[in-house]
């Protein structure tokens, strides 16, 4: 598991809002939420999947010296649910995130 919030065992119900993370079922405290989990297993839809890695690339240089360096910022992160059945199940939330920013940096006194 990824991402957990406190869960039905075997409905996509969790418990909130405020939606309640955890790691393990022993921190899931209310009885009708007594599961840790996420509304899919794995990453991104994909069930064995048991890492998720990001890869970001920064300026490889001193920025100091007045010019744009490219580099990448990037960041996986856990999405709570959203409490609306709709964009629960369309989103398959809650569950992983991941971004990646490409761009330009530069230091400018």
């Amino acid at each position: 598991m990824f991402c957990g919030f406190c869960g039905q065992q075997f409905a996509p119900n969790f418990q909130g809002p405020p939606a309640v993370p955890c790691t393990s079922d022993a921190q899931c405290t209310n009885a009708a939420f007594p599961k840790c989990r996420q509304r899919t297993s794995g990453a991104f839809g994909q069930g064995p999947a048991r890492t998720i890695t990001e890869n970001g690339a920064p300026a490889n240089v001193c920025i100091s010296d007045g010019a744009k360096h490219n580099s990448t910022l990037s960041s996986a992160f856990c999405i709570p649910p959203a409490f609306n059945g709709t964009v629960d199940s369309a989103a398959d939330l809650p569950g992983p995130g991941a971004v990646g920013l490409s761009g330009q940096a530069q230091f400018l006194p």
